[in-house]
């Protein structure tokens, strides 16, 4: 997956907005005066929100702003915090030894824990020890810490030189790369620093919890809702292009049928024109313009007029994702390099995807709707033997270094299960969740585990596995939202262990439920003394022979503040006498 900082701008006409772009540039007026602002761009697919910012972005880079884009990803293909891990990478520039020790020193630490790069020179002797090695107990405090040393790195950047933050395609975006949103802009509001978002509004409205937190979000800042183009806009648009005018009956048929979307009349026009029709045509009668009955009908018929091995070119970039690596593509395809550069120039020509500058050659597609309409035309099979296929070329490409890929290799073959092998799926989720664990990404965690586990139950994995999965999840779920549904977890987990015969096993997952029965609000309905204390016994019978007893040591302590919770001041102190015994052997 390869991020960039900005999008490459072709020189397409720009009309209309006025009144939008007047709203945003009010706001980078204010953030350069130090007021920081947020502002929402959303509407339907096609309507130019991202238009939009790319002409703010002009602007801005104009009156001295340092830009940034960053842009999520459709699908659960990307690591948790994509967007901001562009942001920051293209904050930072290259990392190296230097730059990590001066993070590392600096209040902005945990900047680094979002970067895989930097926390492999982390890791390495040269770098000094970071100076909050300590890790927080409470997994909100350490979310907290992570999302205050991103907005301190950014408003120290910003302190620099004025700065714009460009967040696309809100609607795909991994709740902690929301959670990070609404915090960073909170933060930064005293900061010189413009944000702006876009979001296609149908998905968010669609979705009750996308659409609270983006209205959350939405509350800290500026709504602008895009709507169609009008007559004179399109008028003028037109003209830009063509340099003829148009009637304005062929203009009202135009609004009538795509309301005003840019992108529908986009391809409607590059339809016309491949069937030789022209607009200005004064015979031209409204009737013979076969107005397609959606953008999606649109694009596939642009994708008609390709050659066969473009389309075929295409379908595997769909299936690639959004953003695509030639050389991964290359690589799957089994072309020569001059057949894929043609039908890329095809491609390419006819608007359907675009050049990324950013550090290797990669493309990415025009617009979400494209890449949408392609994949969702592939047969079921067909997709899954792509996904299967990029997922072995990724493992080839990225061997030496998987980790920032992890979540991708997770998706494609999970995508790729009904002709390949579910291990892989199930290996490569359950890692993308303790990735995403390791950098506070608790909702990201969670889903990746809970799918691997949804794969294991439907391919008879093994009993112990499972087990330990739903331990895992228990833990994640009881310490970070849920404690009712943690236990759930928990106690199918313990039930699943009874039938392994692993007495170890067995023994942390009572340990887990002595911990969670014993822990949380008083008032909370999980707790109860009495199974915490039962809990805490077994797992202690359980682990009573083991050579290395931290387990049993962090079991006593457990016990000790569950007795004492109970009012048994001598069985809570006994128990703390054996834990502290255990942990001075242990030293």
């Amino acid at each position: 997956m390869q991020e960039r900082s900005e999008p490459v701008l072709l020189q397409r006409a720009f009309v209309g907005r006025e009144r939008e772009l007047v709203q945003l540039r009010q706001g980078l007026t204010d953030a350069h005066a130090g007021a920081g602002r947020l502002f929402l761009i959303s509407g339907e697919p096609g309507i130019g929100k991202t238009r939009l910012a790319e002409e703010l972005s002009i602007e801005a880079r104009g009156r001295g702003t340092r830009v940034i884009w960053g842009r999520c990803w459709a699908g659960d293909g990307a690591p948790a915090y994509w967007p901001w891990i562009q942001v920051v990478r293209s904050c930072l520039g290259e990392a190296d030894g230097t730059r990590v020790d001066n993070l590392l020193k600096s209040g902005a630490a945990q900047v680094t824990d979002l970067l895989p790069e930097m926390n492999q020179l982390r890791r390495s002797p040269a770098v000094a020890p970071r100076l909050d090695a300590v890790p927080s107990a409470d997994p909100e405090e350490a979310r907290f810490r992570l999302f205050d040393a991103v907005a301190r790195q950014l408003k120290s950047i910003a302190d620099a030189e004025p700065l714009m933050i460009m967040i696309d395609d809100l609607q795909q975006a991994d709740q902690p790369s929301l959670l990070m949103l609404r915090f960073v802009a909170r933060q930064l509001k005293e900061a010189r620093v413009l944000i702006v978002g876009s979001y296609r509004e149908a998905e968010v409205r669609n979705s009750p919890a996308l659409s609270r937190l983006i209205g959350e979000i939405a509350g800290d800042g500026h709504q602008v809702l895009l709507s169609g183009l009008k007559d004179s806009e399109i008028a003028s648009w037109l003209q830009l292009r063509g340099g003829e005018d148009v009637s304005p009956t062929v203009i009202s048929a135009l609004i009538g049928a795509t309301g005003g979307n840019p992108l529908f009349i986009d391809g409607m026009l590059r339809m016309l024109a491949a069937e030789g029709q022209e607009l200005s045509n004064g015979q031209l009668m409204i009737r013979e313009l076969r107005l397609p009955e959606n953008v999606r009908q649109t694009i596939r018929h642009r994708l008609s007029l390709l050659s066969k091995q473009a389309n075929e070119i295409l379908s595997i970039a769909a299936v690639i994702g959004q953003e695509f690596e030639f050389e991964c593509l290359r690589t799957v395809a089994g072309s020569s390099t001059v057949v894929i550069m043609e039908a890329l120039n095809q491609a390419r020509r006819d608007n359907l995807i675009n050049l990324v500058l950013a550090g290797g050659v990669s493309y990415r597609f025009a617009h979400d709707l494209i890449r949408e309409t392609i994949y969702d035309g592939l047969p079921a099979v067909a997709r899954a033997s792509l996904h299967l296929k990029i997922g072995q070329t990724f493992e080839a490409i990225h061997q030496s270094n998987l980790e920032p890929h992890l979540a991708e290799l997770a998706h494609h073959y999970r995508e790729s299960v009904i002709v390949g092998d579910p291990a892989k799926a199930i290996d490569y989720s359950i890692r993308a969740g303790e990735a995403a664990q390791a950098v506070f990404a608790y909702e990201q965690a969670s889903t990746q585990w809970r799918t691997a586990l949804a794969l294991m139950e439907s391919h008879e994995a093994e009993n112990a596995r499972r087990a330990d999965l739903l331990r895992k999840i228990g833990v994640l779920i009881f310490y970070t939202s849920d404690y009712l549904e943690g236990i759930k977890y928990l106690e199918a987990s313990l039930k699943l262990c009874t039938t392994v015969g692993n007495p170890h096993m067995t023994a942390l997952a009572h340990a887990e439920l002595g911990f969670a029965r014993g822990t949380g609000s008083n008032f909370g309905l999980h707790i109860s003394v009495p199974k915490a204390l039962m809990h805490f016994r077994e797992s202690e019978a359980l682990l009573a022979n083991e050579e290395k007893p931290l387990t049993l040591a962090k079991v006593y302590l457990g016990s000790a503040r569950t007795a004492l919770e109970a009012l048994d001041p001598e069985q809570g102190l006994s128990a703390a006498r054996h834990g502290m015994s255990l942990a001075e052997r242990l030293q």
